[in-house]
């Protein structure tokens, strides 16, 4: 296994209750301190769900593919710990956030650490819709943010970064 795995999700998402379905699988560990996000107050699940409903409402664009889910996997052996992991997702969820909505929640309950990223297909900026991603510029993203987080976790930065 890569030190970091990007996956996009399979799924057509289109149903009238995927934005509740993934932000609640995203968020389903229950620990806020491991969840962040763009474009979204981060309260609880329910008020996020509404969030990203709002935007679509407010573009009137709810039809079609309602969320992009991803999911980063990070092997063991970077003994990464979940907080260094949320740091991860905050980098990582600034690929999507000038214009979109984007929330995110380590898991913890498998043998590595891993990181499920719903993002909006609606724009908050000018409601246009982007239900798809290249996973190459992805990949080559994340690997730059996953290598900065190892740098600060390795170099006693990670701290700093949090206070």
């Amino acid at each position: 296994m890569a030190a970091l795995t990007v996956k996009i999700i399979d799924g057509a998402y289109e149903n009238i209750d995927a934005v509740e379905n993934v932000i609640n699988y995203a968020m389903r560990m229950d620990d806020m301190k491991i969840v962040g996000g763009y474009g979204v107050t981060l309260t609880n699940a329910k008020d996020i769900i509404n969030q990203f409903y709002t935007v679509k409402k407010l573009y009137n664009v709810v039809n079609g593919k309602q969320v992009v889910h991803i999911m980063f996997s990070v092997d063991k052996t970077a003994y990464l710990n979940p907080v260094q992991v949320k740091m991860l997702g905050d980098l990582l969820g600034r690929y999507f956030a000038d214009d979109r909505q984007v929330v995110f929640g380590v898991h913890t309950d498998t043998e590595h650490l891993h990181i499920h990223m719903v993002i909006n297909t609606i724009a908050f900026t000018n409601g246009s819709y982007k239900g798809y991603y290249e996973i190459g510029p992805l990949k080559e993203y994340a690997k730059t943010c996953y290598e900065r987080v190892m740098d600060m976790a390795w170099f006693g930065k990670l701290l700093r970064y949090y206070n």
